[in-house]
């Protein structure tokens, strides 16, 4: 069985589908384990958004009624927050005390330094450190006024990329990249004329699948989007997601250092 340093944790299928893309590219650490969510009897995903994370992962790290083990939480920036790692925080910290509840254990102590939490008790130590998806400067992006920011953000500057648009299964069926991109554009112009807000990639992306047709799954257009890349241009890849990897590089070196 693999040794890994960290579970990696985030908030959808879309944003495994990315993070196992990256790791197939070589551009995530093979000592991280990247899984797809687990689904519940109804077929649903067992956690979704930062909440339901935040529960996952006191359950993997708190060594108060979990197992005391390393994590690393892979989240959406939002509107960029500079108290973002507080407020998870404190969201992690609700749900140690929580399990601690449950399991009939005193709660531990959860501190945090930057974006690197410890989880203490007399019986052990839990770590978790912190990345954010997103690209709030992305000169690719700037034309689109966006102020919410997620994983989206990465796969919409690959995808405005002709190479990759055209090379997408199921993409460029109906619109190519010539019709498609433009049309984004003045579809989004239109839509904010109107009075109605646009402030994210993800929303962008729906306009694009509407343009084009595309039906499968948002995880399955994030595969596709990666896998595509990683074979068309590789370099163009690390780059549209160099603040992830970048971040995800910083805590790994935190996390090994850490005891």
């Amino acid at each position: 069985m693999a040794q890994y340093l960290a579970r990696v944790y985030f908030e959808g299928d879309d944003d495994g589908a990315a993070l196992i893309g990256l790791r197939a590219a070589g551009l995530l650490s093979p000592e991280l384990e990247i899984e797809k969510i687990p689904r519940s009897a109804d077929g649903m995903p067992r956690w979704h958004g930062k909440t339901e994370v935040a529960r996952e992962i006191a359950a993997f790290a708190s060594p108060a009624g979990g197992v005391g083990k390393k994590a690393l939480a892979v989240i959406d920036l939002d509107d960029a927050d500079p108290n973002a790692a507080a407020q998870f925080e404190r969201l992690l910290r609700d749900e140690t005390k929580l399990l601690a509840e449950t399991s009939s254990v005193a709660p531990p102590t959860v501190t945090r330094n930057g974006t690197l939490i410890e989880i203490a008790s007399p019986s052990g130590q839990g770590l978790v450190d912190i990345a954010y998806a997103g690209a709030p400067h992305a000169d690719d992006l700037a034309e689109y006024g966006l102020t919410q920011f997620a994983m989206d953000d990465h796969l919409l500057v690959l995808v405005r990329t002709a190479s990759i648009f055209q090379a997408v299964s199921q993409l460029s069926d109906t619109a190519g990249h010539a019709d498609a991109i433009p049309l984004l554009t003045q579809i989004l112009a239109l839509i904010r004329d109107r009075g109605i807000e646009v402030r994210s990639s993800k929303r962008l992306l729906q306009i694009l699948w509407g343009i084009t047709g595309f039906r499968p799954s948002p995880a399955l257009f994030a595969e596709r989007v990666v896998a595509t890349a990683a074979r068309l241009d590789a370099n163009l890849l690390a780059a549209a997601f160099r603040p992830l990897l970048d971040q995800v590089s910083g805590a790994i070196e935190r996390l090994r250092a850490s005891a």
